[in-house]
């Protein structure tokens, strides 16, 4: 059962979540990571009333042909599946969302084909017997017509049985279509439908629960999945509370003694949840909740028996517990980050699973850089600039951009600190390198707020070099990032981030004033 995976956002100013956790199907939440879209989908309706889909750029057209040649599906059903998600979505997605969504579809669709090739129906008749008895009893023959109504009712009693159980059959046979109405539903990416799967897998449930608790828990778990997506691809937080309370019920219904996996994965999903409500919402209770729920997990998900699973929510731990040490400067609990992540890593090496391997050293990066701010701690900054300069060495822009320009800034901020308290010039002009390399994937077109948040940073650190070396260039550079950034802010309404880069362009103003005046 996988936990929830993240890169953690920008460190140094509040406001950006980098990367989205993960995806529950049978207990397994599983990291989704937006993709970079450097190439242009566009739609044109042909004159059969077909939709034909144009997709510019290699890297595109070498993902469909991959995936068309690999699933030997018809290339119709990767325009449906597109088509649902919308023109917005598809012009805001990077190559590799829609390679993830195309593949994750096309598997489903090839699966749910097959399986309603399967279907079957039954549909048994009840006997009838009492005319004889009748006849019996009119010719006085009690006895007989006592053995005729003892044959009838077992008769009626075996047909009520073939009844029930044919009823079961029925109901379970209905509740296996709600589960394929549910599949078709899951096949187009977009809110209503989403919303549709779930309540078809809920239904499902609730078919066959008084007679198979197994089969009514993997619905369960299938709806849960559905309302987690819906959360987190659609920002619907109150299908994250509905997920919240199912996995309660969920643990309600399930044993630890008898079924310690099912258990587990529960209360790692349930962890999950609970920990984006948490960042959401600013609760720090909830916060608490998901920590409590990860340990629990971790009682059956132990090294020995399930090392992914292990692994995976031993980093989900350290991402809460570095989340509730940053919001209450707390160095036990970035301690206790701190450590979850090197577990992790214990199981999640570069060799074995290089991804994953990654995803924990950017996190490591982000618990070390917290505590060593917090302490004043040069070790410990010292090494968060090795963890993430170690995630870089998988995240690479060709490989994984969002992740790549993620992990940069993170770079950028703890060279930025570190530059700061050693008054190392060629460390601030690293991170300025850095935060320039974000702007390369996060664009001012593609993500508004994360550009302006990075223009704010390469302003700060513009603005440290300019005083330290009285370069009026390099103040003049700094104000221009912080207008920059100013005009995004307004736009987006973002009143804090606004009056903040107010309050640096306020400073990088009086400073080249200062420095004028020096100089004349």
């Amino acid at each position: 059962m996988a936990g929830c995976e993240k890169i953690d956002g920008f460190g140094t100013w509040p406001g950006w979540a980098a990367l989205g956790v993960a995806v529950a199907t049978m207990g397994v939440i599983v990291a989704i990571i937006a993709c970079n879209r450097s190439d242009t989908v566009s739609q044109t309706a042909k004159g059969d009333g077909n939709i034909q889909i144009s997709v510019l750029g290699d890297r595109n057209k070498i993902i469909i042909q991959q995936i068309a040649k690999e699933t030997s599906q018809p290339i119709e059903v990767l325009q449906a599946i597109l088509t649902s998600m919308g023109e917005k979505e598809l012009d805001e997605a990077w190559p590799e969302r829609i390679e993830s969504i195309l593949r994750a579809k096309a598997s489903e669709y090839l699966q749910l084909n097959e399986r309603l090739r399967q279907l079957g129906d039954s549909d048994p008749e009840v006997a009838k017997l009492k005319e004889q008895a009748a006849q019996a009893l009119q010719g006085g023959q009690f006895q007989e017509a006592d053995g005729y109504l003892e044959r009838a009712e077992q008769l009626d009693i075996q047909a009520t049985e073939k009844q029930e159980a044919a009823a079961r059959k029925r109901r379970a046979s209905a509740a296996n279509t709600l589960a394929e109405r549910a599949g078709i539903a899951k096949l187009q990416p977009n809110p209503v439908s989403y919303r549709r799967a779930a309540e078809f897998f809920g239904k499902a449930a609730n078919l066959v629960a008084d007679f198979d608790t197994v089969q009514a828990r993997s619905y369960q778990f299938e709806r849960a999945s559905m309302l987690y997506e819906l959360g987190k691809e659609f920002g619907q937080s109150v299908a994250w509370e509905e997920t919240v309370a199912l996995y309660r019920q969920i643990l309600s219904s399930t044993s630890r003694k008898t079924e310690p996996l099912d258990w587990a994965a529960t209360q790692n999903n349930l962890g999950t949840v609970l920990q984006i409500l948490g960042d959401l919402q600013g609760d720090e209770a909830q916060l608490q909740e998901s920590v409590t729920a990860y340990r629990e997990a971790l009682k059956e998900y132990t090294h020995e028996r399930a090392p992914r699973d292990w692994a995976e929510t031993q980093n989900s731990l350290g991402d809460v517990l570095g989340t509730l040490g940053s919001l209450r400067n707390d160095e036990k609990q970035l301690q206790e980050s701190v450590a979850a992540y090197r577990e992790a890593l214990e199981e999640r090496t570069r060799e074995r699973a290089p991804r994953d391997w990654a995803t924990t050293q950017n996190n490591l990066g982000l618990a070390l850089y917290t505590l060593g701010s917090l302490r004043n701690d040069e070790t410990q900054l010292q090494a968060a600039v090795a963890a993430y300069r170690e995630a870089l060495k998988e995240y690479t822009r060709e490989r994984a951009p969002l992740n790549w320009a993620t992990t940069q800034n993170n770079l950028g901020n703890v060279l930025q600190t570190f530059g700061s308290r050693r008054g190392d010039e060629a460390q601030l002009q690293e991170s300025v390198t850095a935060y320039r390399d974000v702007l390369k994937e996060f664009t001012r077109e593609r993500a508004p707020l994360n550009w302006a948040m990075t223009q704010n940073n390469i302003g700060t650190v513009l603005g440290t070099l300019g005083a330290r070396r009285g370069d009026e260039a390099q103040l003049q550079e700094s104000m221009t990032a912080f207008r920059a950034a100013l005009e995004v802010f307004a736009e987006s309404g973002a009143s804090h981030d606004v009056q903040m880069t107010k309050d640096n362009l306020s400073r990088a103003e009086a400073l080249l004033e200062q420095l004028k005046k020096r100089t004349q």
